[in-house]
């Protein structure tokens, strides 16, 4: 009796470790929409400037804006070259071009996008900046400029919780 209680018991865990391991493998899979939302609400952040702490020397993730919220700061100007890993466990974006509605310049991104059933995380990032597109396609050195957003820590608005996306 004491070994059956123990094989059932062994039995059990074994169960609840595949069924854990099932769902959060499903969990990490991302639809091609909602990687673009979290891309484009993560972008809208960055532009933002009510997003700070009262120092201003830092994000604060508590007044990042929505998903939507892009459309009053920047165009999509291409929505660039989409592709997925690993079953659409990770999705990665090369030249999404946007132009800011106030000053004009354009912004041209790359991210690898991956999520863990809470926030997805933009990885790997890059942008390209310059006032105008073709300065950026030609990658002309006086007048082009570009930023590694690959610090998660100091970008913190590369870790968009899902709520935002709602």
């Amino acid at each position: 009796m004491k070994r059956f209680f123990s094989v059932l018991c062994a039995f059990i865990l074994l169960f609840m470790i595949t069924v854990f391991h099932a769902s959060a493998f499903a969990a990490a899979s991302i639809s091609l929409e909602d990687a673009k939302k979290a891309v484009l609400t993560a972008i809208g952040n960055e532009f933002a400037d009510d997003v700070y702490t009262s120092d201003g020397m830092d994000y604060d993730p508590k007044k990042f804006h929505p998903y939507g919220y892009y459309e009053n700061i920047f165009t999509i100007v291409s929505e660039g070259d989409w592709t997925t890993t690993d079953d659409g466990k990770t999705w990665h974006v090369e030249g999404l071009t946007v132009q800011s509605i106030s000053y004009k310049g354009y912004r041209q991104y790359s991210f690898d996008i991956r999520f863990d059933g809470k926030k997805y995380y933009l990885e790997n990032g890059q942008v390209d900046y310059a006032g105008e597109l073709k300065w950026i396609e030609n990658k002309d050195p006086s007048k082009w400029g570009m930023d590694d957003l690959s610090n998660l820590d100091f970008y913190k608005m590369l870790i968009v919780p899902v709520s935002l996306l709602k």
